[in-house]
């Protein structure tokens, strides 16, 4: 059977009616915008009733297409007569039918894929009516959940998925149909989803953070000045046995920056080659916990991470900052704690784990034998003043882009010195950070309070013409409401121009 003979009558008039559409408004693509007037064209589809429930009718898209004086919307990416926006809106509604086993793709499907596949030329077009697309979704997902479901055979029917496009392109825009056997490759997301599958590690994805992914996403400042602990951090990694870290030093001091550190060797790949490519997860505790009300629960949650882990033949490095919590954590008459879990995972060297404490807290751990010999301690001493200072050398950047202000080395030297001084019941660099970050959360406050009276009076300019377009939109006045939306667009940018000059104003140095 053809792909395109899954279609249901309606879905199939709908597409016709779309091409028909096209045609009529000389396009030279047919896009989401003709699809959308194909699905309001059946009044007896599931389509058609769930579009009239919202408020969208043929007639008010038509005013607005016309409004927009071009239907040329999504013209500029067109494959054999298709936008490439329909094309992945037909194609994601066969795999949503897929998805909810339904035996044939219909109206409700087209419908759902037009609303789910991010921006295009219908959803702009239902956004200046004020109905949003993400509604629509949960609507029809809703009646997806109301409805019948039939149990089918769709083994073939992703790999038919690329001869079906060949076919209904024949349909629609008058090419020779291809037979259902034609070879052709898969769309490239069902490939990635074939390929990806199920996650093999689904209770780490859910409690853990993949350091390293945030390292290559740019969300961890760069590490200066723990060299030392680093390598020995690396050096204790990649030992045969006994393998296993712990950070003990005062609260403040970089414990999880020498973790960060690292990690960005890891992604640069600085690092030997029994640690290269391997995952670095950040244990979160808290999340592990919660939630845990019956006896074993949290111990079930833990012992389902460490073998995950193990399973990962060396490949995850977990890293568990506070980890003098897990002593006792969970234990109750008759039950085991995390730690008693996590020991003969460490003697077997199945895992390996990084921890991290403060120097009092690590005295909980030393009182577990058995756990405290399985750990190689780092002490991570609080930095000299010269190291402080090089460590906010090196965070300036990000403070500089968050703050809007220019950051000069006397106030990075002056945040040190005086922190050092008067602050010392804690340590550096985090009081000098700390103190840094207030001094420019201050002076950016300054500016703030001065702002512009030309912003606060465009931006009451800019509620007032969203006030009057939702109005507009109440009384079905279309025109008068792409209007004003066009009227907020140059608004917009106008108070955005504004905004940069006050920043490039406000980067005066403290």
């Amino acid at each position: 059977m053809h792909p395109f003979d899954r279609f249901t009558p309606n879905a199939k008039l709908a597409l016709q009616i779309a091409e028909q559409e096209a045609k009529s408004m000389k396009s030279t693509y047919i896009g989401t915008e003709h699809l959308l007037l194909g699905l309001l064209s059946i009044p007896k589809s599931l389509g058609f009733s769930i579009f009239t429930g919202a408020g969208v009718t043929q007639e008010n898209v038509r005013i607005l297409l016309k409004a927009m004086k071009s239907t040329n919307i999504e013209g500029q990416h067109v494959k054999h007569g298709l936008s490439t926006f329909l094309h992945t809106v037909i194609e994601q509604s066969v795999v949503t039918a897929h998805k909810f086993r339904h035996a044939n793709v219909g109206t409700e499907h087209l419908l759902h894929s037009l609303v789910s596949t991010g921006k295009n030329a219908a959803t702009l077009i239902l956004e200046n009516m004020q109905v949003d697309p993400e509604d629509l979704r949960l609507r029809v997902e809703e009646m997806f959940g109301q409805i019948n479901h039939f149990k089918q055979q769709n083994r073939n029917l992703e790999q038919s998925l690329e001869a079906f496009f060949h076919g209904l392109q024949g349909v629609i825009v008058g090419m020779q149909p291809q037979g259902a056997g034609g070879g052709g490759t898969e769309p490239e997301g069902l490939k990635r989803r074939k390929a990806e599958g199920k996650s093999k590690t689904p209770v780490l994805d859910y409690f853990t953070d993949d350091l390293i992914t945030k390292v290559k996403e740019g969300k961890i400042d760069p590490i200066i000045g723990r060299d030392e602990e680093i390598e020995r951090l690396i050096r204790i990694l990649n030992r045969k046995t006994k393998n296993n870290p712990v950070l003990i030093g005062e609260p403040g001091v970089g414990k999880t920056a020498v973790v960060e550190g690292l990690a960005q060797r890891i992604a640069a790949s600085t690092v030997p080659d029994s640690l290269k490519n391997k995952s670095l997860l950040v244990l979160n505790m808290g999340s592990l916990v919660a939630g845990t009300k019956y006896r074993g629960e949290f111990e079930q949650r833990f012992d389902d991470i460490i073998k995950e882990a193990a399973k990962s033949d060396n490949q995850i490095i977990l890293f568990i900052d506070e980890i003098h919590t897990v002593v006792g954590a969970g234990s109750a008459e008759g039950s085991l704690d995390a730690a008693n879990i996590l020991k003969p995972a460490l003697s077997r060297g199945a895992v390996r784990v990084i921890g991290a404490t403060t120097v009092d807290e690590y005295r909980t751990v030393e009182k577990d034998r058995a756990l405290e010999r399985r750990f190689q301690s780092i002490l991570v001493n609080e930095p000299t003043v010269p190291d402080a200072m090089s460590i906010l050398q090196g965070l300036k950047a990000s403070f500089e882009q968050f703050h809007h202000l220019a950051i000069t080395d006397g106030a990075i030297e002056a945040a040190v010195h005086l922190s050092k001084r008067y602050i010392t019941e804690r340590y550096l660099p985090d009081k000098a950070i700390d103190v840094l970050d207030e001094a420019a959360a201050g002076k950016s406050l300054q500016h703030h309070a001065g702002a512009q009276p030309e912003i606060k009076k465009m931006e009451k300019k800019l509620e007032e013409l969203l006030a009057k377009q939702q109005q507009a939109v109440r009384e079905q006045k279309y025109h008068q409401a792409l209007r004003l939306k066009q009227e907020q667009q140059t608004t917009k940018e106008q108070l955005e121009a504004l905004k940069n000059a006050q920043d490039g104003d406000r980067r005066t140095p403290i």
